[in-house]
């Protein structure tokens, strides 16, 4: 087991999202488990850019082949634009039907379909959003460079509610202002 050397992870959560009852990422339902990243960088520094070693590191299976395209920085920006499009269209990607229905809209062809079914399932299951740029930076959507903070993934297997952790000393809510 390797030694995390940050004293700290930071994970933005809004206001209405950071009230005691409240987790440090969305909890599924039918697992308990809750799913988010952080920008603690040495948690899978060991795993480079490998998603398969990533998704072995926080217990996942994998189809590493799917997985390592829709990944990419090339795929990245390509589900940003499919997801605005389907966003704009109110098309739900989660929905087959749906889902279907749009990729024959756009034209897109069977390989392009499973990439977009692929990548989708990694943002609904681990948050890997449209703003993930698939080189470990999340898009800054308010820098001219666009490029915001190293991201990683956790995966957490209890996750506590935000007040119980704080009491214990586990993590410190921190207000931001926005100017």
């Amino acid at each position: 087991m390797s030694r995390i050397e940050e004293k700290y992870i930071v994970r933005v959560i809004k206001s209405n999202h950071a009230k005691d009852s409240g987790n440090i990422g969305w909890v599924n339902p039918d697992t308990d488990r809750s799913n988010y990243w952080t920008t603690t960088y040495t948690q899978l520094e060991h795993a480079d850019k490998d998603a398969e070693l990533i998704a072995e590191a926080v217990g996942t299976d994998v189809d590493p082949k799917l997985i390592d395209q829709a990944m990419t920085p090339e795929y990245s920006e390509r589900y940003a634009e499919l997801f605005d499009k389907a966003s704009a269209k109110k098309v739900d990607l989660g929905s087959s039907q749906q889902l279907q229905k749009f990729v024959k809209s756009q034209g897109l062809s069977p390989k392009e379909t499973e990439l977009l079914k692929t990548r989708h399932k990694i943002n609904k299951n681990y948050g890997a959003n449209e703003q993930f740029l698939g080189i470990g930076i999340t898009k800054d959507v308010n820098s001219p460079g666009g490029l915001g903070i190293v991201e990683t993934y956790s995966l957490d297997k209890k996750p506590g509610q935000l007040g119980d952790l704080e009491q214990a000393g586990i993590l410190k809510r921190v207000g931001l202002t926005s100017y």
